[in-house]
Parts: structure tokens; C-alpha cells; sequence
């Protein structure tokens, strides 16, 4: 598992084959109705997002860490939420 984070970390997130990656992803799991992996997508391209707009702000650096570390959090929570709905609603 530790390398599967080192991978993860040395991704280059300002490369736009890695953003293409990402929307063909999202894009296939909006048709195919695979709203965990769309919810996935989601809070990764959204807490990469702040971290690069926050990044030249007047902040320090550790709020600016602890706001996208919170973005993450807050979708760990909301996808442990739907996994839960999904698993009760299931039929």
C-alpha cells in the first residue's frame, strides 16, 4: 500500500494528460451510473482545485493544507454516507 501512495503523490497534477485521465473517468461514470467512482473523482479534482488556487494566497501554508485535507475528509464522510444509503436501499 505504500507504494501505491508514493505513485499517487508523484503524479503531476498541472500535466493535462493526468486531467483528461480524470474526465474521460468521470465522464464514463456519469453514463454508466457509477456514482461512487463519480463522487471519487469529484473530491480528488476539487481539493487538487483549492490546493492550486490557495496555493498563491495570503494564507499560511498550513491552513491551506488543512483546507484541502478537510475537502478530503468531508468526502471520505459523504462517500462512507452513500456507501451506506446504497447498502440499505439496496433491493
Amino acid at each position: 500500500m505504500d507504494g501505491l501512495t508514493r505513485a499517487w503523490a508523484r503524479l503531476d497534477w498541472n500535466d493535462p494528460l493526468v486531467i483528461g485521465v480524470l474526465a474521460v473517468i468521470a465522464i464514463v461514470a456519469l453514463f454508466r451510473g457509477w456514482s461512487f467512482v463519480l463522487l471519487a473523482v469529484l473530491v480528488i479534482a476539487l481539493g487538487q482545485g483549492l490546493e492550486y488556487l490557495l496555493g498563491h494566497a495570503a494564507f499560511g501554508n498550513d491552513f491551506n493544507r488543512g483546507l484541502v485535507i478537510g475537502v478530503y475528509a468531508f468526502g471520505g464522510v459523504l462517500f462512507l454516507f452513500l456507501a451506506i444509503a446504497h447498502f440499505f436501499t439496496k433491493r
